[in-house]
């Protein structure tokens, strides 16, 4: 089974070279345009499913896939640079927050699987059964905790401040909940989704971060 722990050392060694040429503010700016963009994807691609819009479509579940993998491997790079933070704790955290009041608690909470079952049991009363609506609902949910974290950024960046830690781990706990359940909402396993995303990183880069060509480029 994939831990938390486990994916986050794996993710940091598959930063990609061009990025290690900045400095730690200069990461954090790249890393904070990354996760929002990536997270626009995954509501885009769930927006365009709505009945009776413009662009209405059945959902592409392997790029839904794809782009839930972005970001939870945007999440898993955000942690491993924040100073005294670990991927495992921003879990745990969110883990105990959520919680509390539960009786099922699954105390392994370094295990994906079991935070991806533990995620089910927070989930708010009225919550909509269609399923699209269900993944409409944890969008707002996504790109408003993914706003907060680009915000904390943008203030630490943009005033020469420290970033506020404490907000950073609960925000990005807020994420990885959101994200989650989008994948539950859609079937999906967010363990699967952690392995695919070391082999897209293994393909695209070396062990050293360098990009490699295209064999069908010219």
């Amino acid at each position: 089974k994939m831990k938390f722990s486990e994916f986050e050392a794996k993710v940091s060694a598959t930063l990609a070279d061009y990025m290690k040429k900045f400095d730690l503010n200069g990461q954090y700016m790249h890393l904070a345009l990354g996760i929002h963009e990536e997270s626009g994807e995954v509501t885009t691609l769930i927006r365009k499913t709505a009945k009776g819009n413009y662009h209405e479509k059945q959902l592409d579940v392997v790029h839904l896939k794809e782009e839930i993998g972005d970001v939870l491997w945007y999440i898993a790079q955000i942690s491993s640079k924040l100073p005294e933070t670990t991927l495992k704790e921003i879990v745990e955290n969110n883990h105990k927050k959520r919680l509390e009041e539960e009786k099922n608690f699954y105390e392994e909470t370094d295990d994906i699987s079991n935070y991806e079952k533990s995620i089910e049991l927070t989930y708010p009363k009225g919550l909509p059964h269609e399923q699209n609506e269900r993944g409409t609902y944890f969008s707002l949910g996504l790109i408003k905790a993914v706003g907060e974290v680009s915000s904390l950024f943008g203030e630490s960046i943009l005033g020469n401040t420290k970033i506020n830690i404490s907000k950073m781990k609960e925000k990005l706990g807020d994420t990885l909940e959101y994200l989650t359940a989008i994948a539950n909402t859609y079937n999906l396993s967010l363990e699967r989704i952690s392995e695919q995303v070391l082999k897209k990183c293994s393909k695209r880069y070396d062990h050293n971060g360098i990009a490699k060509k295209d064999e069908n480029e010219k």
